[in-house]
């Protein structure tokens, strides 16, 4: 069990398939790895279609990351989760993970 919290933003310019902003802040101690999943659905699990580098209490992919078609598709749809894991916790899953919702 986890207490630790985060918050992310993914903006991804559809047309390029570009992502322009993406970020997690978060309170887990002794980040290993973070990354965008995708999912099949709500409380699914799929493989990691973008790594994310790490700062302190920041993780954001490298510049001008693209993303496919499928995975810009499962954006959209709300089919893509952030993921933080901790050498801490020993969960190969993550310490924490949420979550991403396409904004109206």
């Amino acid at each position: 069990m986890s207490t630790a919290t985060g918050q992310g933003t993914l903006i991804v310019d559809a047309a390029t398939r570009t992502i322009l902003v993406s970020y997690i802040t978060h309170n887990v101690t002794n980040t290993d790895m973070a990354h965008i999943h995708a999912a099949l659905g709500p409380g699914t699990n799929v493989g990691v279609i973008i790594n994310i580098n790490l700062g302190t209490n920041f993780a954001a992919p490298n510049a001008a990351t693209q993303m496919s078609a499928t995975d810009v598709a499962n954006f959209l749809a709300n089919y893509l989760y952030f993921n933080v894991h901790s050498t801490i916790n020993g969960n190969p899953l993550g310490e924490i993970r949420g979550d991403i919702a396409v904004l109206p």
